[in-house]
């Protein structure tokens, strides 16, 4: 950062602040309050573990489906309904 203070007297320590808000932003709003509350890096692991797990469970659960269609299919071709 250029030495902002000593170049401009009168309004350096506005500007200094200025870009210090610009460089990093507060958060506004209880949500934005409440992530950056949350954003340790303790928190991004623990939600990419949630997010790997809520992700196998789906492909499971995928696969089950997957599997009881190919099922009936099999079914429905080795016993056809005769009129």
């Amino acid at each position: 950062m250029p030495d902002i203070e000593h170049s401009y007297p009168f309004f350096g320590a506005q500007m200094a602040a200025f870009y210090d808000e610009v460089q990093n932003p507060t958060p506004r709003g209880w949500l934005y309050t409440w992530l950056e509350r949350k954003s340790g890096a303790r928190y991004v692991m623990m939600a990419t573990l949630i997010g790997v797990i809520i992700a196998v469970i789906i492909g499971i659960l995928g696969l089950g489906v997957a599997t009881f269609q190919a099922w009936v299919s099999y079914q429905q071709w080795k016993h056809p309904l005769r009129d």
